[in-house]
């Protein structure tokens, strides 16, 4: 009965941010859609790696979707600085030491800003969760991470629609994600910080 009232949580989170997705054009869109896939799977990644109750999950992915919403905005913010670089770097001007330090600085500060929330969350996060889920979800998250990866590089070996990526690798569509995988994260304490 918990793994149902937990998947019906997944089904509606990722209904909900395919309703948001809609009306955007062409390549938004799929990204989006690639976006929304991954983050459905990283919610019943970290649900059953977390084996949240239904009260706990109802508590939980409030505080943690406010948290992932906050992280985000700082990427995209470090990202868009840091693409601005590249390209002053890159022009034929290039960039004078003092704007080079300038960048240095900013990243600095993206850099703390980003462990100030992990500190001001991980209260929270406190708040909800049995320290050792807290602990199980800072694994569960790293490893999600790492599967991502490996399966998108592995996709890009094999993708035969040619380029799309950053990287020269095709676009991910979401399909297949951790096949082979149970979603078990070992719930070893010994895992903690691997």
């Amino acid at each position: 009965m918990k793994r149902i009232v937990l998947l019906a949580i997944t089904l509606v989170l990722a209904a909900s941010w395919s309703v948001s997705a809609q009306g955007r054009g062409g390549d938004e869109k799929d990204r989006e859609k690639r976006m929304e896939q991954i983050e459905a799977k990283k919610i019943g990644f970290i649900t059953q790696s977390l084996d949240l109750s239904a009260d706990q999950a109802k508590d939980f992915w409030p505080v943690y979707n406010a948290y992932s919403n906050e992280m985000k905005s700082i990427h995209d913010e470090r990202r868009e600085h840091r693409d601005q670089m590249r390209e002053a770097m890159n022009s034929e001007s290039g960039l004078s030491d003092s704007e080079i330090e300038a960048s240095v600085q900013h990243r600095f500060k993206t850099e703390q800003e980003l462990l100030d929330l992990q500190v001001k969350y991980h209260k929270k996060f406190k708040e909800v969760l049995s320290m050792k889920q807290v602990g199980e979800l800072y694994v569960a998250e790293e490893k999600f991470k790492r599967m991502l990866l490996e399966e998108m590089k592995g996709r890009g070996s094999n993708d035969s629609r040619g380029g799309g990526g950053r990287d020269g690798r095709g676009p991910h569509d979401g399909q297949g994600l951790f096949k082979g995988s149970n979603g078990q994260n070992g719930n070893s304490n010994s895992q903690l910080w691997d």
